[in-house]
């Protein structure tokens, strides 16, 4: 199986799955949850604009802001100018929890690709997006967990 590519991106994408879902999962997080969190601190401010930016399912959203909002990560604030529009905010908790995460995603990159130059590291980022950015990877939504 390692002379395919499909199967070799696979099994790397699940060890480093694997390596976040640890650490997030310790810091009572899941995955879906760490990547709210970012997309929030990035500026997205409704659950339907985070549908659209993490292409996953809206009961998941919701589910996953529920939870964060409960743990003091998130904030949920009716729109002054629209009250059907709830505006998402990271409390002080989010930030600072926030900040551990991306500690967690730099490290496990890291160390994925310790044994490569940095050429070879912008050579395959840059191969790996034109894959991402091709027209049948397009209508497929990402398979969230939850």
């Amino acid at each position: 199986m390692e002379d395919s590519t499909g199967y070799l991106i696979y099994i790397i994408n699940q060890r480093m799955y694997g390596f976040l879902k640890e650490k997030f999962e310790a810091e009572g997080v899941n995955v879906i949850e760490a990547w709210i969190l970012l997309e929030v601190l990035n500026g997205v401010e409704t659950v339907t604009e985070l549908k659209k930016r993490l292409k996953a399912d809206m009961a998941v959203i919701q589910r996953s802001c529920d939870r964060l909002e409960k743990q003091n990560y998130l904030v949920r604030a009716v729109d002054p100018y629209d009250k059907r529009i709830k505006k998402l905010s990271l409390t002080e908790e989010g930030r600072m929890l926030r900040q551990r995460l991306s500690k967690y995603s730099k490290e496990v990159n890291k160390r994925a690709f310790e044994e490569m130059s940095l050429t070879d590291k912008n050579s395959l980022h840059q191969l790996l997006l034109k894959v991402y950015k091709s027209s049948f990877f397009s209508n497929y939504r990402i398979e969230t967990p939850g």
